[in-house]
Parts: structure tokens; C-alpha cells; sequence
């Protein structure tokens, strides 16, 4: 599969491939990793970026952080002050996720246990359940992970011309976005909030594109097309895009 730039491969190619339409109503793809890549895009534009979100999502710098694997928490839910969990494969709990780390952020700031600073009020840990907890340093590396796609996703916006109502529908890739509840990814500030209905996993994007342009001739041309005439966003140096980074830490 054919790359679009350095920091944004052939899994992105693919991923477009995948969601590709001949509509007007632009997509918003967005592939959650270490390097971020998105894409937004409708039948007559394509814009991509990258952006270095850091391995938090993926359960990397996370002290009990872990993959999107059976025993992985990926939901979390305050009620009446008691948590409720989900774990991937309904297995005991032995450590947390990237949706989970969503999740969990997003009710302690509604239950006000973190400010806007993104200051842990519990102290220096939140029990989640038994021997797993979510740290105050965890809650910084969310903080500095959501900031950078936060940002791309602005600048982004910015460049094609649009305001968020124009875009139609949101997609997250990936095991982590198979399990990601996109009202608390709105409301930790990793994608805008207006845009939380219109959010939706899109699940291995990366392998149903590769098998599209395995099977069918055509759909190896789209993705060299893609590839060839795809406007990549560099974000390195970009002034506008350190701004909206400072200010999309705050929660």
C-alpha cells in the first residue's frame, strides 16, 4: 500500500480507502496512536496530518496502562459515587485501556475530582477497582495526548474552510476506537464537542482498506490516487498549530 508522507503511512492510505464515497459531506478519519493520523476528506478534497499524541492511548506511560486486550478496562461509569467498569472479554480487571483512560477522565471531571488544570483532587491516585488505579501523571499524559489531536483536528478544519457543522460524520479507527464513548471523548476535549453525535468506531479501517485493494484493481488505483494527490498538513513548526496546542490542554 502506497504512503502519503512520512508520518502518514499506508495504514492511513488503507483507512481512507475503507471510508471513502462519492459525497460532497465531508469525513472526518482519525487513526488514535502513538502518531495520530487524520484525514479529512468528501469527494472533491483530501486533507491529512499527523500528530504526536504520545502512547497514551494505546496503554504505553500509563502506570497500569495496557493494550486493548481481554482484562483491559474500556468502560467506566460513576454512579451514585460507586464506579462501574467493562473490561474486554468480561475478564477480572488487571489493567486499563485507552477508552477506559477516556472514560475515567471524563467522570471525574463531571464529578469535579479534577479541575481544569487537569489537577487530580483525589490526590495522587483514583481507585478504578482492586490494585488498578489511574494516577495524577496519567491524567497529564491524557491531557498532553488529547491536546495535540485536538489541535491537528483544528487546523485541519481551519485549512479545508470549514466550521465543525460541515462535517457529517466522524470515525475512529483501530482497537481503541472500537471501544470509545464519543460523548467523553468530547468531553475530556479530544474531539469538539458538537461533533459527539456524529462520532462512530470505524474498527480496523487499516485491514478492511488492504483487503478492498487486495481484491478489487480499482480500489489499488484509488488508493494510488490517494496517496499521490492527498494535501499533507505539516504540523512541525506550524505556529498556529503550538498555540491551539497550549490551550487545548486545559480541560
Amino acid at each position: 500500500m502506497p504512503c502519503i508522507a512520512a508520518f502518514a503511512g499506508a495504514d492511513l492510505t488503507a483507512g481512507i480507502v475503507s471510508e471513502c464515497r462519492d459525497s460532497e459531506k465531508y469525513t472526518l478519519l482519525i487513526d488514535l496512536g502513538t502518531n495520530a493520523e487524520l484525514a479529512l476528506f468528501n469527494s472533491k478534497q483530501l486533507l491529512v496530518s499527523s500528530a504526536a499524541a504520545g502512547p497514551a492511548f494505546e496503554g504505553a506511560g500509563i502506570k497500569q496502562g495496557m493494550a486493548a486486550i481481554p482484562g483491559a478496562i474500556s468502560s467506566f461509569e460513576l454512579l451514585g459515587g460507586f464506579g462501574r467498569i467493562k473490561t474486554i472479554g468480561n475478564e477480572v480487571p488487571v489493567g486499563i485501556c485507552g477508552s477506559g483512560l477516556i472514560d475515567v477522565v471524563a467522570e471525574l471531571l463531571n464529578n469535579n475530582m479534577i479541575d481544569e488544570t487537569g489537577l487530580l483532587k483525589t490526590g495522587p491516585s483514583y481507585e478504578i477497582y482492586d490494585d488498578v488505579s489511574v494516577y495524577a501523571e496519567d491524567i497529564r499524559e491524557i491531557q498532553l495526548a488529547k491536546a495535540a489531536i485536538a489541535s491537528a483536528i483544528d487546523i485541519l478544519i481551519v485549512t479545508a474552510g470549514l466550521k465543525e457543522s460541515g462535517i457529517e460524520r466522524v470515525l475512529i479507527s483501530g482497537g481503541f476506537g472500537s471501544f470509545i464513548n464519543a460523548r467523553n471523548a468530547a468531553g475530556i476535549g479530544l474531539i469538539p464537542h458538537e461533533l459527539h453525535k456524529r462520532t462512530a468506531a470505524a474498527g480496523n479501517t487499516c485491514l478492511t482498506g488492504a483487503i478492498l485493494c487486495s481484491a478489487n484493481p480499482d480500489k489499488m488505483a484509488l488508493a494510488e490516487k490517494i496517496a499521490a494527490t492527498a494535501n499533507y498538513v505539516d504540523l512541525a513548526g506550524s505556529a498556529e498549530f503550538a498555540q491551539r496546542y497550549v490551550d487545548n490542554i486545559m480541560f
